[in-house]
């Protein structure tokens, strides 16, 4: 089985001054709207879309699962926080064996995409708001796939 991962970066969202819980942008939904429409066009449905606690996120999470219509919907998993370890998301694939989208924060996505792929990354360079990066299994590890960012749709 090849497994496919979808690491999600959250759209754009309102600056903690104007609502401190940050949820998503008027263009931020929109971006990440056509990040979805992109994506339910281009790829199978993943089996859950895993997204932390933050309103960002699980907007984003929501809007994807609305237009990919992942079997298992959406969880809302501890350990996808800026600051956290990688090791949650390495471990997932891994313990489900299913495609799964993955929809955090930086520096997290950063930290994880090195930690997997063993790609050299500097803070922000992958993952714009409202981006996704395919990972495909291989042999030692994961590879690149693709990366999408919805201001290129």
């Amino acid at each position: 089985m090849i497994l496919n991962l979808y690491l999600v970066r959250h759209g754009a969202a309102l600056p903690a001054s104007v609502d401190p819980e940050r949820p998503l942008s008027k263009e931020g939904r929109a971006c990440v709207g056509a990040l979805a429409d992109y994506l339910s066009r281009s790829i199978a449905p993943p089996a859950f879309i895993a997204t932390s606690s933050k309103a960002r996120a699980r907007e984003t999470a929501e809007i994807l699962a609305a237009r990919l219509n992942p079997p298992e919907g959406i969880i809302n998993m501890s350990g996808l926080l800026p600051d956290d370890s990688p090791d949650i998301i390495a471990a997932l694939p891994g313990e489900c064996k299913k495609d799964l989208m993955v929809v955090s924060h930086l520096p997290l996505l950063d930290v994880a995409l090195v930690f997997l792929t063993g790609a050299q990354a500097t803070a922000g360079s992958g993952f714009n708001t409202g981006t996704c990066i395919h990972l495909k299994a291989a042999n030692n590890g994961w590879s690149i796939k693709r990366r999408v960012h919805c201001a290129d749709l």
